[in-house]
């Protein structure tokens, strides 16, 4: 259900780069966050590369420029999806745990 072959996305820009990471450190815990912020400086993730070869930090990070990036409503509401998409595939047993703990710490 595509409309035709996309542009590939360019590369972030360094205010993009710094966007992103700024998001990442202000939820260190968020599933987005235990993904990405190790990887954040690994060009294989901020370089967009073939989709079918990108790995899950690689989407995840695309997602998140695709947010910082969205001109309109639909293009807001397909970059969350896809994040959620990510996301919802992502945590393990261990992270949910560990995400549960955090919570009732700090209630």
């Amino acid at each position: 259900g595509s409309s035709g072959p996309r542009a590939p996305q360019p590369p972030p820009s360094a205010s993009e780069l710094h966007a992103v990471r700024r998001l990442l450190n202000a939820n260190p815990t968020s599933p987005l966050s235990q993904l990405l912020l190790e990887h954040i400086d690994d060009p294989a993730v901020v370089t967009p590369g073939p989709a079918g070869a990108m790995t899950k930090q690689a989407l995840a990070f695309k997602a998140l420029l695709s947010l910082l990036r969205a001109g309109n409503s639909a293009e807001l509401q397909n970059a969350t999806m896809f994040l959620n998409h990510i996301i919802v595939r992502t945590p393990s047993a261990a992270q949910q745990a560990a995400q549960q703990a955090a919570q009732q710490a700090a209630q």
